[in-house]
């Protein structure tokens, strides 16, 4: 989908922005200033795998191997603090993956089960 159009599903009074690609915490943090929250759904190597869980971006376990979590929320905080208006209360949907994953496409099977409740997760955060 590109920035600005609607999500096809039975939710359809929210704006869906995909960020896609965004490897580093302060262009990912730079992208949602304007936004009164955000949603970034990412790989948690972490969680057992196929595991789902949502967190406040200030709650994620502090020994977490996320990838953008202390770059991104260091980034989050630094914007907030040079008085950057606009900074998004963030909460991250963590769905477990191994933590040395083989390179290639796709879901292992145990992270492809685990869609619908990350799906789930999504769409209750759309609603709240």
């Amino acid at each position: 989908m590109t920035p600005g159009t609607h999500h096809p599903s039975l939710i359809t009074h929210h704006e869906w922005n995909s960020s896609r690609g965004v490897h580093d915490g302060l262009r990912l943090a730079e992208a949602l200033v304007g936004y009164e929250r955000a949603l970034v759904v990412d790989a948690a190597p972490w969680l057992p795998v196929g595991e789902v869980a949502r967190y406040r971006l200030e709650d994620l376990p502090a020994t977490a191997g996320y990838p953008h979590g202390l770059g991104f929320r260091a980034a989050l905080e630094m914007l907030a603090r040079v008085g950057e208006e606009g900074v998004p209360e963030v909460e991250v949907l963590a769905i477990g993956v191994p933590g040395d994953p083989p390179f290639g496409e796709g879901l292992s099977p145990a992270v492809e089960k685990a869609l619908p409740r990350a799906l789930a997760e999504v769409k209750q955060w759309l609603n709240e």
